[in-house]
């Protein structure tokens, strides 16, 4: 096995993964950017969208332009329409060991996708969302119209089962959606 790189700020992970494959050489980078400015090469990338960068459209850019064989995203959700080099696969965080293990020393690509399935740009309006908390300052800072705003948060909300936006923070999506730079901003 070629090189493999994890992106993740969880060291659990990192040294779970180090053990599972003692026979490879595994890579732990703190952040999307940090992978890209090193321009590392590897066959499988591991992303871990709860303990790192999450998933905004600017993320979504990065990992598209990732040159591997494999690249896994951790994760409670699957992101559609992602525009990647690389086949890319979203997989449950809570994987067991052995299944994970599998996976990425499968040369198949037959795995099954999960629900719930959303697209970048419904992810990006939950991140904003969860900033800005108001609809017509999210749809500005967005660049769409506050009816094109409101479709893709009733879409959200739909996929979701929510009632009001501001449940998403009981959801395990919440983890997904906060941007602690922008947060930080704020």
């Amino acid at each position: 096995m070629n090189m493999m790189a994890i992106i993740t700020q969880d060291q659990f992970l990192y040294h779970g993964l180090r053990t599972l494959f003692s026979d490879g050489r595994v890579t732990r980078f703190r952040s999307i950017s940090e992978f890209s400015a090193i321009n590392s090469k590897a066959s499988t990338v591991i992303i871990d969208l709860m303990c790192g960068d999450g998933l905004s459209l600017k993320q979504a850019k990065k990992i598209g332009k990732i040159d591997a064989e494999k690249i896994f995203l951790l994760s409670a959700f699957r992101a559609s329409r992602m525009t990647t080099i690389s086949p890319v696969y979203f997989i449950c965080r809570s994987i067991p060991p052995a299944s994970l293990r599998q996976l990425i020393i499968s040369p198949q690509n037959g795995l099954t996708i999960r629900e719930p399935v959303f697209s970048v740009t419904q992810l990006e309006v939950a991140r904003q969302w969860y900033i800005f908390q108001d609809d017509i300052k999210t749809a500005a800072h967005l660049s769409m119209s506050p009816a094109t705003f409101r479709i893709h948060k009733y879409q959200l909300m739909l996929k979701l089962r929510l009632k009001k936006m501001c449940h998403i923070i009981k959801t395990d999506f919440h983890h997904y959606v906060t941007d602690t730079d922008s947060a930080a901003q704020k």
